[in-house]
């Protein structure tokens, strides 16, 4: 899958690669332990972790990967990131999603989710793309929803991080359901 850097646009936010610039912002945001309380990777501890993130990002052309930064349109401020790991083989993606606090219960993560599912699918030829979240946190069930995909069930202790293993539930949509 070739996304050539592609920049998608919505009401409030750009999607566009990442940046340099964006090292900072994205410390403060994983650094946090409330945000990253339910992700796979521990808070972060130093922004050369940040800023290490961001060279594989940049780096990693292999169309395995799609990611991009979240950007206010309004003030430029990055504010997260959504991130699909593709298998090109079956046409199919898993798409993940980090947003700072302070936009928590604002629409911004479904509205860059939904952004990104209609790009791969619309332009990239991807059939299909799923997620999984931890059982206890419903706010990200609540944004899978808003975007549209469908619960195919629970995944018992599916990942473990920090905080020990995680039942997840499991949310998926088609190209067809768009």
């Amino acid at each position: 899958m070739q996304t050539n850097g592609k920049v998608l646009l919505t009401p409030r936010l750009i999607l566009r690669p990442f940046e340099d610039r964006d090292a900072e912002a994205m410390f403060a945001i994983m650094s946090d332990d409330e945000t990253t309380k339910y992700l796979r990777v521990n808070p972060y501890e130093t922004l050369s972790q940040a800023q290490a993130w961001i060279d594989r990002c940049i780096s990693e052309g292999d169309g395995e990967h799609f990611r991009r930064a979240v950007e206010l349109k309004e003030t430029g401020e990055y504010i997260g990131d959504v991130r699909v790991k593709i298998n090109g083989k079956d046409n199919s993606g898993e798409i993940g999603f980090t947003v700072c606090r302070e936009y928590w219960g604002k629409g911004v993560a479904s509205e860059a989710v939904r952004e990104v599912i209609a790009y791969l699918m619309g332009e990239c030829g991807i059939n299909r793309i799923a997620a999984a979240h931890s059982v206890k946190n419903p706010a990200s069930g609540g944004v899978l929803r808003k975007v549209g995909m469908q619960y195919e069930g629970m995944a018992r202790e599916l990942y473990r991080n920090r905080i020990g293993y995680h039942d997840c539930h499991r949310y998926a949509i088609l190209k067809s359901d768009i």
